[in-house]
Order: C-alpha cells, then structure tokens, then sequence
C-alpha cells in the first residue's frame, strides 16, 4: 500500500479497509501517506480505532488535498470519555475549516460538535460547488 500511494502514477480514489482489523498505529501510517496520494474517500468503520489514532489522523486531514470523505463509525474511539471525543471533534472540526475539500463524514454522532461538524461540511460542499465553475 505504501508504494501504491506514493506512486505519482497511481489513480486510486477510494480505499475501502472495513473490518480489517485496522489499529491506531495502521492509521496514523496511512494518515502519513495519504497526503501524497490521489485518494478521495477512505473508509474506516468497523475496525479498532481508538480516540488517539483518530485524533493523530483528524490532525493530518489538512494535509489531504484529494480527500474528500471519510467513513470512521463503528469504532471503540465512540466508547471514549466525553472529554476525549470532545478533543477528537474539535480537532475534525479544525481540520474541515482548514481543507475545504473535505465535505463528507458518515457518521458525527459521537461527537458532542455535530451540529458545527454538520453546518461546516454544508459550508464546505457549499464551497466547492461555487468554486466549481472556475477549476480547470
């Protein structure tokens, strides 16, 4: 996976790893690539993430020009105490101020700033399809 999503040539867009097995070390590894990539869409739900492989990746979604949408449901990060999925929200909140790009998160109810997270990502797509007509 490292040389595919290294690799210039690569025309990858979506990266589906549901129920792999996929642990916070693994994310925080892809979240290091994935700026390098053309990926638009990664899905994550269903695996072993924890509230710090979240937090290590939400902090290098500015980073990801290409990506888009992410799918991260279903994962022990939910079961965190509230102040920990306060820090991750803030930081995904940050993150999609920071990258306009992205516009879509699957599932934001674990976060106590869904409804920010909601009308952030409204702004985002909002944005993008303004800008639409001007991108070559």
């Amino acid at each position: 996976l490292d040389g595919m999503l290294r690799n210039p040539q690569n025309q990858l867009e979506s990266l589906n790893l549901e129920y792999t097995g996929l642990e916070d070390h693994h994310l925080i590894a892809l979240a290091n690539l994935l700026p390098a990539s053309k990926v638009k869409s990664l899905h994550f739900k269903f695996n072993k993430i924890q509230s710090h492989g979240l937090l290590e990746f939400t902090r290098r979604i500015p980073k990801m020009t290409f990506m888009t949408k992410i799918s991260l449901s279903w994962n022990p990060w939910e079961s965190s105490p509230l102040e920990v999925r306060e820090e991750c929200g803030k930081a995904l909140l940050c993150a999609t101020m920071e990258n306009p790009c992205f516009t879509w998160v699957d599932e934001l109810r674990g976060f106590p700033q869904r409804d920010r997270l909601c009308h952030q990502l409204a702004l985002n797509r909002t944005l993008r399809k303004l800008l639409k007509p001007y991108r070559r």
